[in-house]
């Protein structure tokens, strides 16, 4: 498994670096010194200029995998994206209310977008509050809870995680079991069969096949100038070690302070940096703010963090975006961004990284755990590269999480694996903006 931020060397090179002050950017002049910013102008290439142009017709990114993976129209596929809303409406009033029987809830895309809801056992709140939000649901019986489950995970991250050949893929829904997939055939290791033994109630076993911990990749575009959105290109550089990532959702707390979210292990190797950006007006590179050494967290419940302003009034930051668009998609420099939510299996994400631009796809699982460490994370079947952790995790002008690593499972397939945000906001007691 591979963390989504990059870790360079610093490149020397003399060249001027501006920063932002009130009212807009001075530059400074070269002095043909070694400095942190010769080092972050060397290392960040050019802005791209230009976008491919798309024909009017063009939809949004979300809409468009929903049509080519499932074979619906546009039609159906707002429809679907519509429904997920609800379900997820209807997971945060069903998970407090049975909190002891209670597994999640999903969709079947391949089902025409069915819904289920999986507890261990049916009880008429499942009812009701499905026809109040006006979803038709299917009740699964399932041996696990969502309580019980989280803490065997929690103590499977614990004991497994550094193992390569295994990985935490998280909940099934459909057993009510914890999926946990192990490479090959060859005899256990003995600390791994200790703990699968030991959990057996809790776990559903697949062996077969070679998971791939996919390498770092380059951090290339983009960049872009104020309005500060979410999926810019970030970059910092301490004591010769340089960090690049994508910067997440802009983010409020309730005294007005303002800040940018990524994820915590961007901040980690370069704790209490300066983080800069480069704009594509001028070419120069502009500092954001310095990543904040106790708003971070990375470990067994997560991975996110926060980087304060250094001039809110310049940036002027927004709940908006960056949704690169394809012949089939829109390109928009300011989706907006206008509610938070927490997601399901089956439900249709995107996310916009530094490197993969926009990409969408299926989230497979939740509770999922990284091969380093990180649990609490959602499973989105994309494919994502290095650069790309902290990027915004949307659809529907919704957020939905930000991005935290991947890998490439035993079947081959891509997996991003993303922060919820709701989590995030809670532990780091921000919220994002959802309006200007």
């Amino acid at each position: 498994m591979r963390l989504f931020h990059l870790r360079l060397g610093a490149v020397v090179m003399a060249v001027a670096l501006t920063t932002i002050v009130a009212g807009g950017s001075s530059q400074a002049a070269s002095t043909g010194e070694v400095s942190e910013g010769d080092a972050l102008e060397a290392a960040m290439p050019p802005v791209r200029s230009s976008y491919e142009p798309v024909p009017a017709s063009a939809v949004e990114p979300e809409v468009s995998f929903l049509m080519d993976e499932y074979g619906v129209d546009e039609v159906e596929a707002r429809r679907r994206l519509e429904l997920q809303k609800r379900v997820a409406l209807l997971d945060e009033s069903l998970a407090p209310a049975l909190a002891e029987t209670y597994a999640g809830v999903s969709i079947d895309q391949a089902n025409g977008a069915s819904v289920s809801v999986h507890a261990v056992r049916n009880d008429a709140r499942i009812g009701q509050e499905s026809r109040r939000l006006g979803i038709k649901s299917t009740f699964v019986q399932v041996p696990n809870s969502r309580r019980v489950l989280d803490g065997v995970q929690s103590q499977l991250t614990k004991q497994l995680s550094r193992h390569p050949e295994v990985l935490l893929a998280g909940v099934d829904l459909l057993s009510g079991e914890l999926l946990v997939k192990v490479d090959g055939n060859e005899p256990l290791k003995p600390e791994v069969d200790a703990a699968v033994r030991r959990y057996s109630a809790y776990i559903k076993l697949e062996r077969g096949g070679k998971a791939v911990r996919r390498g770092d990749f380059a951090c290339t575009f983009p960049y872009c100038d104020p309005p500060l959105r979410a999926g810019i290109l970030i970059q910092a550089v301490q004591n010769g070690l340089n960090s690049q990532c994508t910067a997440g959702f802009n983010a409020i707390r309730s005294d007005g302070t303002s800040f940018v979210m990524t994820s915590g292990h961007c901040l980690t190797p370069v704790d209490g940096a300066k983080w800069y950006t480069r704009f594509s007006s001028d070419g120069y590179v502009h500092a954001v703010g310095n990543g904040s050494t106790f708003s971070r967290y990375n470990d067994a419940s997560g991975d996110a963090g926060l980087i304060g302003l250094d001039n809110p009034a310049g940036y002027d930051p927004r709940n908006t975006l960056i949704n690169y668009g394809n012949a089939q998609t829109q390109f928009g420099e300011a989706y907006p961004i206008t509610a938070r939510s927490g997601s399901a299996p089956g439900m249709t994400l995107c996310f916009t990284g530094a490197v993969s631009q926009t990409r969408c796809g299926t989230v497979a699982y939740l509770n999922a755990t990284s091969s380093t460490g990180v649990g609490g994370l959602g499973a989105l079947y994309a494919c994502g590269a290095r650069g790309d952790s902290g990027g915004p995790v949307f659809a529907s002008n919704t957020a939905y999480g930000l991005v935290q690593g991947g890998d490439t499972d035993q079947q081959g397939r891509c997996i991003t694996y993303y922060q919820g945000i709701l989590a995030a906001e809670s532990r780091l007691g921000v919220q994002v903006r959802t309006a200007y």
